[in-house]
């Protein structure tokens, strides 16, 4: 995680919310997807604060969902 944030400055706000988010809605049960609004304005705040930019915090929610998806398929 650490390399991929140096060489691209991915948003790790945004990764750390899609990963709990898909591993509630994986684990838990479906309806806790809503809460990839919230993932949503958490990517929305990182780029109106200047942060990050759209590439960067849509690569932090990408990576976030599949390994923690790949995280759980491997688990099972």
């Amino acid at each position: 995680m650490l390399a991929s944030t140096c060489a691209g400055n991915i948003s790790l706000h945004t990764t750390a919310a899609a990963a709990s988010t898909t591993l509630l809605a994986l684990l838990v049960d479906v309806r806790w997807a809503v809460l990839y609004v919230l993932v949503a304005a958490i990517a929305w705040s990182r780029l109106h604060l200047g942060a990050h930019t759209p590439p960067q915090v849509l690569a932090g929610a990408g990576l976030g969902t599949v390994v923690c998806g790949v995280a759980v398929y491997w688990s099972r």
